[in-house]
């Protein structure tokens, strides 16, 4: 008799063990599809960032060369730069 309870309980633990896997599993496919989420959205900054940064480094250029070669103005030179963030 009591290896029948013990088979008993035995039998509802690992029914409770693969009811805890199996949520966990769920919590882990979760975490994966927000991750993937997350992955995207860096992805998206990143180009974007590079994309800023682009802009700013031809804006900066061609401040300096105007402020170089042209005898432009500062003021002058940087509205070129805050123009051409504001274009890109």
């Amino acid at each position: 008799m009591t290896d029948n309870r013990e088979a008993d309980a035995f039998g509802a633990d690992v029914e409770a063990l693969e009811g805890a896997m199996a949520e966990a599993g769920a919590m882990t496919a979760a975490l994966s599809g927000e991750i993937q989420k997350m992955q995207g959205a860096m992805a998206a900054t990143g180009r974007d960032a590079e994309v800023l940064s682009k802009g700013l480094s031809r804006g900066l250029k061609s401040a300096f060369d105007g402020l170089v070669f042209d005898g432009m103005r500062a003021s002058d030179a940087l509205g070129a730069v805050a123009r051409s963030l504001v274009n890109t």
